[in-house]
């Protein structure tokens, strides 16, 4: 205006409920979601006052276009708050998310006893903003596995496997771990479930059972060679001084092709 304001001016902003209210400047006070700022009187033309008010986003804003307006009224401006141009000032903005997901597969569609074998877990931001804190990764392996070295990035108690992602990750970025693991005897003719979970980054989301993008479930069944031996008899009985034979005959029963070499041993008698 053309004047210094005549009496004390007072600054209303509603603030939507799915923002957390920080500690508010020297001349503010709130009251729930109403914040009230006081400017004194004398304010002199082309002199402004600024409040700063801290606010943090909720879960349930994420998504969402916030719209949010303060206004002012007194001073000696008797225009306000009728006069919506200048006494009333609004912003709308959208609230962005990290929205975490994670996907485990196996290296082969079946594992065999005592053959190397793999799952590589991916935590992808599928959000639309980075990550705002660390993000966690579980896997607790089962115990008919044996697990190989943690790689880079993760740590091995027992079973449980943690692998963790720095905060940081953009939209759309991805972090990919290898997990080593062969399979044990008492596997053989099982199916091996194991689940991969994911949580932190800021994506409050995770874990939550109805969000399918915090766990990820592989399902591989453990195969196994078996062996089969058969002797038979050249002529039973056999006759002195007439030549025989015996055969000797391996067969895999089992459910995979062997992995290894197979010896037969056959002490003949020495008569």
């Amino acid at each position: 205006g053309t004047a210094a304001t005549t009496a004390t001016s007072t600054i209303t902003d509603t603030i939507p409920g799915n923002l957390t209210i920080g500690t508010l400047p020297s001349g503010c006070t709130a009251s729930g979601q109403t914040v009230t700022c006081t400017i004194a009187t004398n304010l002199a033309t082309g002199t402004p006052v600024a409040f700063v008010i801290p606010v943090t986003p909720q879960p349930s804003a994420s998504g969402t276009t916030l719209s949010n307006t303060a206004s002012v009224i007194g001073g000696g401006d008797a225009s306000c708050p009728t006069n919506t141009t200048n006494c009333q000032s609004t912003v709308n903005t959208p609230v962005k998310a990290p929205a975490l997901q994670v996907v485990k597969t196996a290296s082969t569609s079946s594992f065999v006893v005592g053959t190397p074998a793999s799952y590589s877990l991916t935590v992808t931001n599928i959000g639309s903003a980075a990550t705002t804190a660390a993000t966690t990764l579980s896997d607790s392996v089962p115990s008919s596995l044996s697990v190989g070295a943690a790689p880079a990035g993760c740590s091995i108690t027992g079973q449980q496997v943690t692998c963790t992602v720095a905060s940081g990750l953009a939209v759309g970025a991805s972090v990919s771990f290898v997990i080593s693991v062969t399979p044990l005897a008492i596997a053989n003719g099982t199916t091996v479930n194991n689940t991969a979970t994911v949580s932190g980054g800021g994506d409050s989301t995770c874990p939550n059972v109805s969000n399918p993008n915090c766990t990820s479930t592989t399902g591989t069944p453990v195969n196994a060679p078996q062996l089969v031996i058969l002797k038979t008899v050249s002529s039973n009985p056999l006759i002195v001084g007439v030549p025989g034979s015996y055969t000797l005959m391996v067969t895999n029963s089992g459910t995979a092709a062997t992995t290894a070499t197979s010896t037969i041993t056959d002490t003949i008698p020495g008569n």
